[in-house]
């Protein structure tokens, strides 16, 4: 009888025993996704170190090129600030004193003179999608005073629409290095229908 009571008591301990080594599988099923997640890795061949750093290289990867993107920007912008500096300052005084006499070419050359370097320097503070969006209402402005300019100069004679268009000429020059520095940037894409409607409008203003 004892030993048949003894049989059963080491029967009993060996089912809760069991039963408490299933109930610690289900308290931690995260631990179990997790080793079968590292496992397969690393029948790939690829350890969890691995995959941290193949992470933080590509983040390196990213920051790198934002801050390449930039320098290039800035450097755009430097370039297209002297172009449309003191020399552009001079020739549009230059033109409108030329033009002075026709009815409305002032007033034209005198626009022209404020929307361009508007726009480099509007140009000049988009670097990512949160300065392009914030960006936008002074394209559409620009925009805006560029579609009126573009009605205004079919009015004007051959000659004064010939020193107006070489003007633009200069000032466009200036301003497309920028123009397409900015817009290689993948994350500023939803300017790029306005940039370039302005850009072509401006250029469109030939003698």
């Amino acid at each position: 009888m004892k030993r048949l009571m003894g049989i059963g008591v080491c029967v009993g301990c060996a089912l809760v025993l069991s039963g408490c080594g299933e109930q610690n599988k289900m308290k931690d099923p995260v631990k179990g996704v997790a080793a079968g997640a590292k496992g397969e890795l690393e029948k790939g061949g690829i350890s969890m170190p691995d995959v941290a750093g193949a992470s933080k290289a590509l983040q390196e990867t990213a920051t790198k090129a934002a801050e390449e993107a930039k320098a290039k920007i800035t450097s755009a912008a430097n370039k297209a600030s002297e172009a449309l500096g003191e020399r552009f300052t001079k020739a549009t005084e230059q033109a409108s004193e030329s033009l002075k006499s026709v009815k409305g070419a002032p007033e034209i050359i005198q626009q022209l003179g404020t929307v361009i370097p508007s726009l480099q320097q509007t140009l000049a503070g988009i670097t990512d999608k949160e300065s392009a969006q914030k960006a936008m209402p002074k394209l559409d402005e620009l925009e805006g005073t560029v579609s009126k300019l573009s009605g205004q100069f079919g009015g004007l004679p051959e000659k004064a629409k010939q020193t107006v268009g070489d003007l633009i000429q200069k000032g466009t020059s200036g301003l497309q290095p920028l123009v397409d520095s900015v817009l290689a940037l993948p994350a500023v894409q939803s300017i790029r229908p306005k940039l370039e409607a302005i850009m072509q409008q401006l250029k469109g203003l030939k003698g």
